[in-house]
């Protein structure tokens, strides 16, 4: 069991990394995107759209591995605080799936 609880520890990880660096990422290149909105004679920036997009598939990702982490944890120890923990995560991801493909442009 202490294999699988490190196995699940592992997944979550990745599933943080995965969000904080997506949020990173599309933190910075808002940031670019203010800087050149700023100069007189700029270029196309990049759309507000498409970044909140990117950040959206990241945050999508890690919560994928952090559901898989919590299902792990659910069959390792079935106790009503860790099937409450797994149906909020599953509710948040389906949350935010739903709404990002609303917001998807056709």
């Amino acid at each position: 069991m202490s294999v699988l609880r490190s196995i699940a520890t592992g997944i979550g990880i990745v599933g943080i990394t995965i969000i904080i660096l997506g949020l990173c990422i599309g933190l910075v290149r808002f940031a670019i995107c203010e800087i050149n909105s700023l100069r007189p004679n700029r270029k196309d920036t990049e759309s507000l759209d498409c970044i909140r997009d990117d950040i959206g598939r990241h945050l999508l990702f890690g919560l994928d591995f952090l559901v898989a982490t919590d299902l792990i944890m659910t069959v390792i120890e079935p106790t009503l605080q860790e099937l409450a923990i797994l149906g909020g995560l599953v509710v948040i991801r389906l949350t935010v799936g739903y709404f990002r493909y609303r917001e998807m442009p056709r």
